[in-house]
C-alpha cells in the first residue's frame, strides 16, 4: 500500500504542474478558472509594459544619438539603447514567468485540495488504476470526481477506459443516469488483425474486389465515351431524317431510317452499360469493405444486383428491337431504372464514406489511449512537455465531435433504409452528406493534432508503443454506433476482469519502478567508488554497445509509430 500511495502522490504532483491552458480546461473548478483568468490578465499587462518600456528606452537612445558630438558617440549611444531595451524586456519577461509559476503553484494547491476531499475508500479506488487511467480521472472537477470515485471499483475501471472527452460528458450525468449509462458500455476484446473491422473479409477477396473495381472503372469510362459518340451519331441522323419527312419511301430515306434505328439501339445499349458499370463500381467497393457489417453489405449488394439485372434486361430489349417503338420502350425502361437508382447510388456511396469515417474514429480512439500511456510514461520519468496534455484533450474533443456527427449520419442512413420515395431519398442524402462532411473535417483536425502530439512525444524522448497483444481491448457503447464491432467475434471483458487487469498493471508499474530504483542505486554506488583504472573495460564496452542498440531501436520504433499513427488517420 505504501508503494501505491507513493504512485498516487507522484501522479498528483505531475498533474499539478501542467500549463495554465490545461488547468483551465481540465479541472473545471471555479477557483482554478479564476486563477487562470487573473494570471493571464496580469501576465499580458506585464509583458505589454515590458515591451512598451523597451521601445521607449530604445527610442530615447536613438533620439539622443541624433545630437551626439561624433559619429562614434552616436553609434555607442544607439548600442547602449538597444542593450538597455533588451534588458528591460528581459526583466519584464522574467517577472511574467515568475507570475506564471506562482499561478501554477496556486493551481497545484487546488488540485491537492480537490483530491484531499475524497473519502479514504474512494482514494483507494483511484490507487488501483494504472497511471494513465488515474491521470484521466484526476482531471475531472471535484464534484464529478467524487461521484465517479463513489462507484464500485469495477465501474470506475470501466469509466477509465473512455476517452477524455467522452469521460467528461458521461461523468457529468447525475448518479442515477450515470449508472444507467454505464450499463450500455461494455469492454470487449477482439483479435488484433480484426481490430476496427465490422466484418471479416479474406485478404484475397478484398484484393479481387479491388481488381474488379478497377476493371469496372475502366469499362465505365469506355462506356461513357461510346455513349457520347453514339449520341452524336444518333443526333446527326435525326437531322437527316427531318429532310425525309415528306419522302420517307425513297432509297436514301429508307437507308437513313435503318441507320437511325441501329444508332438508337446502340445509344440505348450504351446508356444501360454506363449505368451497369456505375453500379458495378459501387458493388465492388462494397464487396471489399470491412467497415460495413455483413447485413449492411448484403442489403446494398442485393439492391445493386437488382439494378444491374434490370439495366441488363433493358439493354437486351434494345438490342433485339426491330421498330422505333420498341427502341423507345427500352430507352424509357433504362431511364426509369436509373432514375430509381440514381439517389440510391449516391446514398450508398455516402454510406461507404460514412462507414470509413467510423473506422477512422475507432482508430483515433485507440490511438488516444496509446498517447495517454506515452504521456504517463514521460511523467514517470519526470519529463514535462508544455501543452501536450492540453493537445491530447483537444485531440479527444475532436474525436467526440466526429462521433456525434457519425451518430447523426447513422440516423439519416437508417431513415433511407425505410424510404422508397425519390424526393425523400434526395433530402436524406443531402443531410447525411452534411454530417459525413462535418465528421471528416473533425477527423482532419484529429490528424493534424496527432502529428503534432507524436512529434512532441518523440522530441521529449518518449514513444507511442505499438499494440503487441494478440487480443486488444475495445469499448463498445450502445449509444455510439461507431463503436459497434458488427460481425467480428468479440469477447466481453467482465467487470471483475477489468479490476484484475488494472491491479495487474499497477503491480507491473511497481515492479518496473523497483527495478529502476535498484539500477539507479547501483549506478550511484558505482560513480561514488574510486576507480584505479580509467581505461574502458570489456563490460563497459558491452554496456555502451547495448545502450547504442537500445537508442537505435527506440528511434526506429518511434519513427514507425509516428508513420503508423499518421497513416491510421488518413
Amino acid at each position: 500500500m505504501k508503494k501505491l500511495l507513493t504512485i498516487l502522490v507522484l501522479a498528483i504532483f505531475l498533474l499539478s504542474i501542467v500549463p495554465l491552458t490545461l488547468a483551465e480546461e481540465g479541472s473545471g473548478e471555479e477557483k482554478a478558472r479564476d486563477v487562470v483568468k487573473d494570471a493571464r490578465k496580469d501576465i499580458r499587462d506585464v509583458r505589454k509594459e515590458a515591451v512598451d518600456k523597451a521601445k521607449d528606452v530604445r527610442k530615447q537612445a536613438f533620439d539622443s544619438a541624433k545630437t551626439a558630438a561624433t559619429k562614434e558617440d552616436a553609434v555607442a549611444m544607439r548600442k547602449e539603447g538597444v542593450a538597455n531595451a533588451k534588458e528591460a524586456r528581459k526583466e519584464g519577461m522574467e517577472k511574467a514567468q515568475a507570475m506564471r509559476k506562482d499561478a501554477v503553484a496556486k493551481i497545484q494547491e487546488i488540485h491537492k485540495e480537490k483530491l484531499a476531499t475524497l473519502k479514504t475508500e474512494n482514494k483507494e479506488k483511484l490507487e488501483k488504476l494504472k497511471t494513465e487511467n488515474f491521470r484521466k480521472l484526476a482531471k475531472l472537477d471535484a464534484k464529478n470526481l467524487e461521484k465517479v470515485a463513489d462507484l464500485e471499483q469495477s465501474k470506475v475501471a470501466k469509466l477509465a477506459r473512455l476517452g477524455t472527452a467522452e469521460l467528461n460528458a458521461v461523468s457529468a450525468l447525475d448518479k442515477g443516469k450515470l449508472k444507467e449509462r454505464l450499463e450500455k458500455i461494455q469492454v470487449k476484446k477482439v483479435k488484433k488483425e480484426n481490430l476496427f473491422k465490422k466484418r471479416v473479409v479474406a485478404k484475397e477477396a478484398v484484393e479481387k474486389a479491388r481488381e474488379r473495381f478497377t476493371a469496372a472503372k475502366e469499362k465505365f469510362q469506355e462506356a461513357k465515351q461510346m455513349h457520347d459518340e453514339k449520341k452524336k451519331e444518333f443526333d446527326a441522323l435525326k437531322e437527316t431524317l427531318k429532310a425525309c419527312k415528306d419522302t420517307p419511301d425513297t432509297t436514301e430515306c429508307k437507308e437513313a431510317n435503318a441507320k437511325a434505328l441501329e444508332a438508337a439501339k446502340a445509344f440505348v445499349q450504351n446508356s444501360a452499360e454506363v449505368g451497369i458499370q456505375q453500379l458495378t463500381k459501387l458493388k465492388e467497393r462494397v464487396s471489399g469493405a470491412t467497415e460495413l457489417t455483413k447485413e449492411q453489405a448484403d442489403a446494398i449488394l442485393a439492391e445493386l444486383d437488382a439494378g444491374i439485372a434490370k439495366l441488363t434486361a433493358a439493354a437486351e430489349k434494345a438490342k433485339a428491337a426491330t421498330t422505333k417503338e420498341e427502341v423507345k420502350a427500352a430507352a424509357k425502361e433504362v431511364e426509369s431504372v436509373w432514375k430509381a437508382y440514381k439517389h440510391r447510388v449516391e446514398l450508398h456511396a455516402a454510406r461507404l464514406l460514412h462507414a470509413k469515417g467510423g473506422e477512422i474514429i475507432q482508430r483515433s480512439s485507440h490511438l488516444e489511449a496509446r498517447l495517454q500511456k506515452a504521456l504517463a510514461a514521460l511523467g514517470s520519468k519526470g519529463v514535462k512537455v508544455e501543452g501536450l496534455d492540453a493537445k491530447i484533450s483537444e485531440f479527444s474533443a475532436k474525436i467526440k465531435d466526429a462521433r456525434d456527427h457519425y451518430k447523426l449520419g447513422e440516423e439519416m442512413f437508417a431513415k433511407a433504409k425505410e424510404s422508397g420515395d425519390d424526393a425523400a431519398d434526395k433530402a436524406i442524402v443531402q443531410e447525411a452528406r452534411k454530417h459525413v462532411k462535418l465528421a471528416q473535417e473533425a477527423l482532419q483536425e484529429v490528424h493534424k493534432l496527432l502529428k503534432e502530439i507524436v512529434k512532441a512525444i518523440k522530441d521529449a524522448g518518449g514513444e507511442v508503443e505499438e499494440e503487441s497483444a494478440a487480443e486488444v481491448e475495445v469499448v463498445v457503447d450502445a449509444e455510439d454506433p461507431s463503436t459497434d464491432t458488427g460481425d467480428v467475434a468479440a469477447v466481453e471483458v467482465t467487470e471483475q476482469q477489468l479490476v484484475a487487469e488494472e491491479q495487474g498493471a499497477v503491480e507491473a508499474e511497481e515492479s518496473v519502478e523497483e527495478v529502476e530504483t535498484a539500477e539507479t542505486n547501483t549506478e550511484i554506488a558505482a560513480t561514488t567508488e574510486p576507480t584505479a583504472n580509467t581505461e574502458p573495460t570489456a563490460s563497459t564496452e558491452t554496456s555502451a554497445s547495448a545502450t547504442t542498440q537500445t537508442s537505435a531501436t527506440t528511434d526506429a520504433s518511434t519513427a514507425t509509430d509516428a508513420s503508423t499513427t499518421a497513416a491510421a488517420s488518413t
